[in-house]
């Protein structure tokens, strides 16, 4: 009967090595600490400015990145991450442009994700998303800005399938907008 037991145990070893299911989280980027992550944190204030009259609209581009921005080409996908349970992700990062930091210091994000028969195809902008969460940038901790342009990264986007429309709506405190579109 010894045996047995132990011939059970090396065949659900084997299994386990075989299909690579150790039960370990899934490779990726470490994650952030609280006081570096600018989009952890849901009880930052926004508000309008009603003072506020700086001309132009924001500039919103939608890449790739658990711990940088990194730009995608039109119709590129950033990288899945699958966990052991069979869910897929991806990391977004947005970068946004001719956000004036001398006079607020907050950006309020929309980001949204789709299927691709949610959204109309020529490129305007989308309703109400299947995955849609809203983050303020700026306060404490302060906001990351890269070459004069505000950068989050590390957003999560829990729609890991092949075709997937994510789409980026920027608000400042003066009310000028800025939104982007990313097919894949």
């Amino acid at each position: 009967m010894e045996m047995g037991k132990g011939l059970h145990r090396t065949a659900a070893l084997g299994c386990l090595w075989a299909c690579n299911c150790w039960f370990l989280p899934p490779p990726g980027p470490e994650e952030l600490p609280e006081e570096d992550c600018a989009s952890c944190s849901s009880e930052v204030d926004f508000e309008l400015d009603p003072t506020c009259e700086l001309p132009g609209t924001l500039s919103v581009e939608i890449g790739d990145g658990a711990s940088e921005f990194l730009p995608l080409a039109d119709g590129e996908s950033p990288e899945v991450y699958s966990g052991p349970q069979g869910g897929r992700h991806h990391y977004v990062a947005v970068r946004v442009g001719n956000a004036d930091s001398g006079r607020y210091d907050r950006l309020e994000l929309q980001v949204d994700a789709y299927l691709p028969g949610e959204c109309p195809d020529d490129g305007e902008p989308c309703g109400a998303g299947s995955y849609s969460q809203t983050l303020v940038l700026g306060g404490s901790p302060p906001w990351r800005v890269v070459d004069g342009r505000v950068e989050e990264y590390g957003i999560p986007v829990f729609m890991g399938g092949e075709d997937v429309v994510v789409q980026v709506q920027a608000l400042d405190p003066c009310g000028r907008e800025g939104w982007a579109q990313q097919r894949w």
